[in-house]
């Protein structure tokens, strides 16, 4: 399944579950001089396709939670919304604009100021993750804050602004964040591992020749932002790699791209493995 106008799918972009944004080239006949006094129409490319399209050959498509199809992620909540749920304010969901949501977000960052007095577990890595797990949908400037209060062994000697990953921001830059994302890439592999956890997604890299690797797919766990403004889609390897695929395409479960690239991972990524490893919020 495709565009309306029939462009291959290995052009397309992936921009929630199920939804895809064509990236073919169009192209149309424009007059053209050729020679003097001599015009011919020629095949010439006049901008790129972009319509955006559901797929659920490709897997299941991302719902809100009034039983419709998504098409966008709230910026505030990070949860999946239909275009009639989504708010014209700031990209928040009809939910997340009101006083009451507002009120309800600040009792949520008392109570995790409060959680914070449990948190006793020693390994610095799972420590990080549990705390990602805690602040997961909380956005605003009190979440580094409660990062760096909580894991107090992380550098935060940098300025850091926390940027929500489903928020656009321009110009496109990469997201600073306090820890080391290879050895978080490690640290999970090696628990996985231990756990006996199988992986998830298998990522295949088109070329000569090409290769596979199998691990966990982190939707929009990437410090680096996409083409919309948003944190791009984060993988972390069996192996402990942690890379952003370029450009990927969903292909029977499988992700397709032609190329690998490092990348760092952020707060969200952190919830997402937390949660692939099980991990358990104490109190």
């Amino acid at each position: 399944m495709g565009c309306g106008e029939g462009h291959p799918n290995d052009t397309r972009v992936r921009v929630l579950p199920g939804l895809f944004e064509c990236g073919a080239t169009v192209w149309a006949q424009i007059p053209t001089l050729v020679g003097p006094g001599r015009v011919v129409p020629m095949m010439t490319p006049v901008g790129v396709c972009t319509e955006r399209y559901y797929d659920p050959s490709a897997e299941p498509i991302a719902t809100c939670g009034c039983g419709k199809l998504a098409s966008a992620v709230c910026g505030q909540c990070g949860q999946y919304r239909c275009a009639d749920c989504v708010g014209l304010s700031g990209g928040w969901c009809r939910g997340c604009t009101g006083a009451g949501a507002q009120h309800a977000r600040s009792a949520a960052l008392a109570r995790e100021r409060q959680i914070g007095v449990k948190l006793t577990t020693i390994d610095p890595i799972e420590r990080l993750l549990q705390v990602a797990m805690w602040l997961d949908g909380i956005t605003g400037d009190e979440v580094y804050p409660l990062v760096s209060r909580l894991c107090p062994y992380l550098d935060f000697r940098k300025p850091m602004t926390f940027r929500d990953p489903a928020a656009e921001v321009r110009p496109y830059s990469q997201e600073t964040v306090p820890w080391d994302s290879a050895i978080v890439g490690r640290w999970v592999a090696a628990d996985a591992a231990r756990r006996n956890l199988p992986p998830g997604t298998q990522v295949i890299t088109l070329g000569r020749p090409s290769t596979s690797l199998s691990g966990w797919w982190l939707f929009r766990g990437s410090n680096n932002r996409n083409a919309s403004g948003q944190a791009a889609d984060a993988f972390v390897a069996q192996s402990g790699a942690v890379v952003h695929a370029e450009n990927p395409i969903t292909d029977r479960g499988d992700i397709l791209t032609k190329r690998l690239v490092p990348t760092g991972l952020n707060l969200r990524a952190l919830s997402q493995l937390g949660r692939i490893l099980d991990l358990r919020l104490p109190g």
